[in-house]
């Protein structure tokens, strides 16, 4: 152990040397302070995800369906299920007035208080149930269905079963058949005491044939008896054990062998073997289950395939980075200290000191600096975190989900950033102890100075080179996000500033989406409905530029070939006619066939013509739909092309034209005549003098799924106001790191200077003069500079260059953010350096006059 003696000698030679021991305990206290924000942005970014997770699909990892009552227990008191509440699907009930041909009835659900508010139900108007008198509506059913109701109606349901032709029960996983009847078992009356927005999917499937009606579970209640209550449907909340081996886990529920997967690496779960035998668990399961995945890959903390990987890695990085820059800062500087204390050393071990003791009065002087600087360091972290969430929520504010980022500092977060401060002191005073604890009388006189310059010579060149480097590597990064940003901002060349991705079929949509085309902000609208039409590849056209470029397609055989055929609604198809010179009646049953093919091509992005199609030519084929696609089509069908054009509708971009052998565009009627599904995917787009006010209608007026909707003016805010963000943080942590890089160069330049004060005035007393002595000193300085710029820019160019290589190799002009940093980073060593000439000839001034 150390001894009193060696403390007490280890203290007073700290407050001797002041200018080291303040070095020390500031990049310590900076350091601390990265690592501990960097810790509580991570905990405070995963809390809010999972809190995000919860508000869009509910707080369960799954639910399991039809469990019938007297096995609810073996699943509820399963140890690892840490939570779990019930819900009871009643029946169906026959929706009068339903204008969607695919959801005629309501389904019935009664919940108690815990489920309702577990199951991210948002209230529009009105209350939550609070007996099995009084109901909650869907507004879906009234958007969708264009069924009213008002809070305070009274409704009626017929409690029904639904059957298929052979009498087999069908659920809300099966979609409407033809042919399917309702057995009746109750009727009760309800009073609507609430709206909601449309329910999760993991509680209304997109094809589920029943809009959901929610009531109070009571089975004690008067207006249902319990004996309808037989089946319930468990939500589970998992433990972190059942939740790290979340397949066995589900399957000891639900009674099914689990099938096993090898695993690569004992320590990281493969989430594919893992997605493999949970759809294998639900092909064989005795009861349906829900994964809510939407929550699980947030509360997973395995690094593997976790939604966390991106986190971690940037957290891993940025404390490598903040390891390896304090480690060299703090080391350097203990090791000038080790330098100037070598003597003194040696005289300790004449007198018996030993090796162990030499070597424990180094770590005891880390401990010194640590004691104060760690606790400090953390607070302070924590401070910077907490004030860089406040400031990005309120730079971010009104994007949807900044709302639930909230500070959150989980005490393993804590510990880390406390244990890696400590790992970075042991790691700075290592090496000096060793040698310390070699010092001998006889070679503590030898050679010291000599040997001091030399390393503090390297000191200096690598601190130079590493925030070189970093600079360098952090401006690149931020040129190609903010390229990046630019072309995604400027990506859709359509026109439009609002889309929305409709689910399910035209049919059942046709009218919301007609009716949100009239809204008061809208100038301009198309309905895009995309088709697959398959063709012959033989009896394409294909140019030659095409072959050429895109790859060609077997000539040779009879192989087919995917024409993607748009319908755009029928006002943005006249207009279109009229830019095209064509009229409506010649071309409403033929095609405008679009000819342009958007690709890369020598590195640049460009567009060349498809086929060599003429206005009269004729189109053979067949729509094709996703069942077919493995099926030859019979070629039954044809189409006469009007016009070839490069020129697009409003509504369509370049992207629009995805397949290799061109886009046809028609008319609504003829799209409708030819393909009775109405097209496999449906698109709006608007050009709105009001985005957001028309986000909102869309939204909570026609009931679409906010994850459907694009405000692309919002988007582009929100991407500008993140980069804005995204700068701030990397070069926020850019200067505290390089701080940390100043403050090793400062104390190793003006310790050297101060070692060689009785130099200079050797120097001034021969006839230098302060104007000689200052360029001597700017020579050496420039040396330095030059070194370590040289060394910074190579590893910062190769670092770059790897980036680009891997990440970025579709953005150009980032290279100018490169030499931008250069220069900057020039212009500040030479502020610096000239600042540090100054004070070392105040310095040595002072010395020569013997103040």
């Amino acid at each position: 152990m150390v001894t009193s003696i060696m403390k007490k000698r280890t203290i007073r030679e700290r407050k001797k040397n002041r200018r080291q021991t303040i070095a020390v305990w500031i990049t310590t206290c900076i350091a601390t302070a990265l690592f501990a924000a960097v810790f509580s942005f991570a905990s405070s970014c995963q809390a809010g995800l999972i809190e995000y997770a919860k508000d869009l699909s509910g707080d369960y990892d799954y639910v399991f369906y039809d469990v019938p009552r007297e096995e609810a227990d073996h699943i509820v008191n399963n140890r690892k299920v840490a939570t779990a509440y019930q819900s009871v699907g009643l029946g169906y009930a026959k929706l009068s007035g339903s204008k969607n041909p695919d959801k005629p009835y309501v389904y019935l659900t009664a919940m108690d208080n815990r489920a309702m508010q577990k199951n991210a139900l948002h209230l529009i108007k009105g209350r939550m149930p609070k007996n099995d008198h009084e109901i909650l509506l869907s507004r879906h059913m009234m958007t969708n269905g264009g069924v009213e109701y008002r809070v305070g109606d009274t409704i009626t349901l017929d409690i029904s079963e639904r059957e298929d032709k052979n009498g087999n029960v069908l659920t809300q996983s099966s979609g409407y058949r033809t042919g399917e009847k309702l057995k009746k078992k109750l009727t009760a009356s309800f009073q609507v005491v609430g709206i909601v927005q449309r329910p999760n999917f993991g509680f209304e499937e997109w094809t589920a044939p029943g809009y959901s009606v929610i009531t109070y579970l009571n089975p004690k209640g008067d207006n249902i008896p319990e004996k309808y209550m037989q089946r319930t449907d468990i939500y589970c909340k998992y433990t972190k054990a059942g939740l790290r081996d979340r397949a066995q886990t589900t399957a000891d529920i639900v009674g099914v062998t689990l099938t096993p997967g090898v695993q690569k690496f004992p320590f990281i779960k493969d989430e594919r073997i893992t997605n493999r035998q949970i759809n294998d668990l639900m092909e064989r399961s005795l009861y349906r289950f829900y994964e809510n995945w939407g929550l699980i890959r947030f509360e997973r903390m395995d690094i593997g395939q976790s939604a966390y990987h991106m986190l971690y890695l940037a957290v891993a990085v940025t404390n490598v980075i903040i390891l390896a820059a304090a480690v060299s800062c703090i080391g350097s500087s203990f090791a000038i200290s080790m330098e100037e204390k070598r003597k003194s050393y040696g005289m300790l071990a004449s007198v018996g000191a030993t090796p162990r003791q030499i070597r424990q009065s180094v770590y005891y002087e880390a401990f010194l600096t640590g004691r104060t600087a760690i606790p400090l360091g953390t607070v302070l972290g924590l401070l910077l975190s907490t004030g860089g969430i406040f400031a990005i929520k309120a730079l971010l504010y009104g994007q949807n989900t900044v709302q639930y980022l909230h500070v959150h500092v989980a005490w393993q977060m804590l510990i880390a950033g406390i244990l890696l401060s400590t790992v970075t002191l042991v790691l700075s005073a290592r090496r000096p102890a060793k040698q310390a604890a070699k010092s001998s009388p006889v070679a503590a006189m030898r050679g010291q100075a000599k040997k001091s310059r030399r390393a503090k010579k390297r000191t200096i060149t690598a601190a130079i080179a590493g925030c070189t480097a970093l600079f360098i590597l952090v401006s690149y990064f931020m040129g190609v996000q903010t390229i990046s940003v630019g072309q995604s901002n400027h990506m859709f060349d359509d026109h439009a500033n609002v889309s929305v991705d409709v689910q399910g079929s035209w049919e059942a949509n046709r009218s919301a989406v007609l009716q949100s085309t009239k809204e008061k902000s809208v100038t301009e609208a198309a309905v895009l409905r995309t088709a697959a039409y398959m063709v012959n590849t033989k009896e394409v056209p294909y140019t030659q530029t095409h072959i050429r470029r895109n790859g060609a397609p077997d000539l040779k055989h009879e192989t087919t070939a995917v024409i993607q055929v748009l319908a755009v609604g029928e006002t943005a198809y006249r207009n279109y006619l009229k830019e095209l010179g064509l009229s409506y009646e010649t071309a409403k049953d033929c095609a405008i066939f679009y000819n342009a093919y958007a690709g890369y091509w020598d590195g640049k992005e460009t567009t060349w013509k498809v086929t060599d199609y003429k206005p009269g030519d004729w189109i053979r084929g067949q729509f094709c739909h996703e069942e077919q696609m493995e099926k030859t089509p019979d070629m039954t069908d044809q189409m006469q092309i009007a016009a070839v054009t490069t020129r697009r509708p409003f509504g369509v971009d370049t992207s629009q034209s995805y397949t290799d052998s061109g886009t046809i565009i028609v008319s609504d009627a003829w799209l409708d005549a030819h393909d009775p599904q109405g097209g496999a995917k449906i698109t709006v787009k608007y050009a709105s003098t009001d985005p957001g006010t028309l986000t909102q209608a869309l939204e909570k007026t026609y009931d679409f799924y906010p994850e459907e909707i694009r405000n692309r003016d919002l988007q582009n805010r929100e991407n500008n106001m993140l980069l804005f963000v995204d700068g701030i943080a990397l070069y926020g942590f850019l200067l505290a790191v390089l701080l940390i890089g100043v403050t090793n160069i400062c104390n190793t330049v003006l310790t050297d200077l101060w070692q060689r004060r009785r130099e200079f005035v050797i120097l001034r007393s021969v006839g230098m003069t302060p104007k000689q002595e200052k360029q001597m000193l700017a020579k050496e300085f420039f040396g330095y500079g030059r070194n370590g710029i040289a060394i910074g820019l190579v590893i910062g160019g190769c670092a770059s260059a790897l980036y680009y290589r891997i990440f970025a190799s579709g953005v150009q002009g980032a290279l100018w953010f490169c030499v931008a940093a250069t220069v900057v980073i020039m212009v500040g060593l030479l502020l610096l350096f000239a600042g540090m000439i100054r004070y070392a000839m105040m310095k040595n001034k002072d010395m020569i006059l013997g103040r």
